[in-house]
């Protein structure tokens, strides 16, 4: 067994711990992977959001002078709990026979939360804000596809 364990090392060229680091990524893969419902298009565009949303905080919190740890560590334990609340949807999917209409609503809502918070990140450092897309967003966190959002009352008002 050893002798076969030695070739498929060699034969690869990676040492053992190369071997041990890739295995345990591929099983938190897996395991993150059929609990939020598999790697789709949908938990791909969460995902990216949420990492740009994180690097742009990170930017704008150094652009103001305000980077605080204690913030950082709020907003990463609130994406933790957006992935905890996506692997929940998940499982009530298929505890209620569904075809991953709960888990897709809720990534959809977090993707619209965190869209937001990425578009008024990018604002605070001085990117023009793409009206249409700031827009939309707002109408997926409502739930409105029809109307005015909360963002055109605002307006109107104002």
């Amino acid at each position: 067994m050893e002798t076969i364990k030695n070739f498929i090392l060699e034969m690869f060229g990676y040492s053992r711990t190369e071997w041990s680091i890739g295995g345990i990524i591929g099983f938190v893969g897996g395991v993150f992977g059929a609990m939020v419902g598999g790697y789709d298009l949908f938990i791909k565009l969460l995902l990216f959001t949420m990492a740009f949303d994180i690097v742009t905080g990170l930017m704008n919190s150094k652009k103001h002078k305000s980077t605080s740890s204690e913030t950082g560590i709020r907003g990463l334990n609130k994406k933790v709990g957006i992935l905890i609340m996506i692997a929940f949807a998940n499982i009530v999917d298929q505890a209620l026979g569904q075809t991953g209409s709960i888990r897709t609503g809720a990534i959809l809502f977090y993707f619209s939360m965190e869209g937001l918070s990425l578009l008024e990140n990018l604002t605070a450092m001085g990117v023009p804000q793409f009206q249409p897309l700031a827009e939309y967003l707002i109408q997926i966190k409502e739930g409105n596809k029809k109307g005015p959002s909360k963002l055109i009352k605002e307006e109107e008002e104002n």
